[in-house]
């Protein structure tokens, strides 16, 4: 038997559907990859932040953790804004 897909279509799921130039939906939630996906716990916006269970990371911005302070840095060099690209303090 022959199966296709159009994939400028819809693609049916068991908890939704996927129109991949539309909306992802989701047991949890729905997505379009254009704006949110929103999940159990949170959401995530690509362009913006990624919400989680107990914060918020915005990936264009800084990411803090807690840490201990044997490495010798000071609170201000450790949170300094770290550059995703280049892997090291701005």
């Amino acid at each position: 038997m022959e199966i296709s897909i159009d994939l400028n279509s819809n693609i049916e799921v068991e908890y939704g559907s996927v129109d991949l130039n539309s909306n992802i939906e989701v047991e949890y939630g729905s997505g379009d990859l254009n704006l949110n996906i929103e999940v159990e716990y949170g959401s995530v916006d690509l362009n913006s932040n990624i919400e989680v269970e107990y914060g918020s990371i915005d990936i264009n911005s800084n990411i803090e953790v807690e840490y201990d302070d044997s490495d010798g840095l000071s609170d201000e060099e450790y949170n300094e804004p770290l550059d995703l690209y280049e892997g090291k303090y701005l």
